[in-house]
């Protein structure tokens, strides 16, 4: 008997209200040349049981609540295909997903890992995750991730023997494990690539993250790239000024969020990490300073900053002006005309 060409693993959690929707679409696949395997975290309600009874072609495995990334590796271990692919048990893959990224990794065998662009959905909105006008195949380097530049996080499709190298998800990661997981692929000079076509769906909940997500989140932002300092690891593809002016950005604008979000122990701990970081950047150090001059003005300014940047940085990721007013043109349509009902929906301006 032939193995799968793809192992998915689904980690869920009480995911009864939405464990269907992401199952249905994997049986939707145009290549059904997969093993699925769900990994119940500890569930509470009848996820295992919907799983049991109306997918008997899916392999459950159950175990007690360890997270999201004790789950994905568990999954990933138990599987025997050579890819190894991943999907929320809240969202959902396009029908062609597994088709086109298999066909990638197949034809491209350096590449190590290949994710997609994708749709979100929020409420009656939609909208894609990047811009189309990209290149239909782009490759991604560390340098480009800490930027925010990257595919869908969660459409991740890798050879396993690269997973395995890795050390699958780091568990230790409270936040950002995905994030924190694919600078280590392109830190330890794995080719990464984006299948530039809208192939998973992201569903977000409005204010899922809650008003406190900066506070919890933004340590985790600093922690997943303090590990590739280039003082500190020789092994670094980044530059001393390259990581200075990152960690710098990150550290301003998780600040500001959590002095808007309340959270000035927190933003106070962000900001400490730029007190002995060589060749900082101009601004960043103003704002540094102006932190411990006048805490309340440095909010003030620095989400002024936060807000320029954001808009810089959009601007660049969707190409442009002409991209970014296209994107914002998008967002309205979907708003107005797109439904609730997965796919089907789709706004045709996209």
């Amino acid at each position: 008997m032939t193995s799968p060409a793809i192992t998915v693993v689904i980690p869920a959690y009480n995911a009864a209200g939405t464990i269907r929707r992401a199952l249905d679409s994997l049986r939707a696949q145009t290549c059904q040349d997969l093993e699925v395997i769900v990994v119940d975290d500890g569930s509470e309600d009848e996820t295992p049981q919907i799983i049991g009874s109306e997918y008997p072609e899916v392999r459950c495995i159950r175990q007690e609540n360890a997270g999201p990334c004790v789950a994905r590796n568990r999954g990933a271990a138990e599987g025997v295909a050579q890819l190894v692919a991943f999907l929320d048990a809240d969202d959902e893959w396009a029908a062609e997903k597994a088709e086109h990224q298999l066909a990638v990794l197949r034809e491209r065998p350096d590449v190590d890992c290949c994710g997609t662009n994708g749709w979100v959905l929020v409420g009656p909105r939609r909208y894609l995750f990047n811009s189309p006008r990209r290149p239909p195949i782009i490759e991604f380097e560390l340098a480009d991730l800490i930027w925010g530049y990257h595919p869908v996080l969660a459409s991740l499709m890798l050879r396993r023997e690269v997973f395995v190298a890795i050390g699958g998800y780091d568990a230790s990661m409270a936040h950002l494990e995905d994030q924190e997981m694919i600078y280590r692929l392109a830190g330890t000079g794995h080719t990464i690539v984006e299948l530039n076509e809208p192939l998973y769906v992201i569903y977000r909940i409005a204010d899922s993250r809650g008003s406190k997500s900066s506070v919890r989140r933004g340590i985790w932002r600093l922690r997943s790239l303090a590990r590739w300092n280039p003082d500190t690891r020789a092994d670094s593809p980044l530059t001393r000024r390259q990581y200075a002016r990152a960690l710098g950005h990150r550290a301003i604008t998780s600040a500001a969020e959590c002095y808007r979000e309340g959270g000035h122990d927190q933003a106070r701990e962000l900001l400490a990490w730029l007190d002995d970081l060589p060749e900082i950047a101009p601004t960043h150090r103003a704002l540094h300073r102006l932190s411990k001059v006048s805490y309340p003005a440095f909010g003030v300014v620095a989400t002024g900053y936060q807000r320029y940047r954001g808009l810089v940085d959009t601007t660049r990721r969707w190409g442009g002006p002409g991209g970014l007013a296209s994107q914002v043109w998008r967002r309205y349509t979907a708003s107005r005309s797109a439904g609730d009902d997965g796919l089907s929906g789709e706004v045709g301006a996209c």
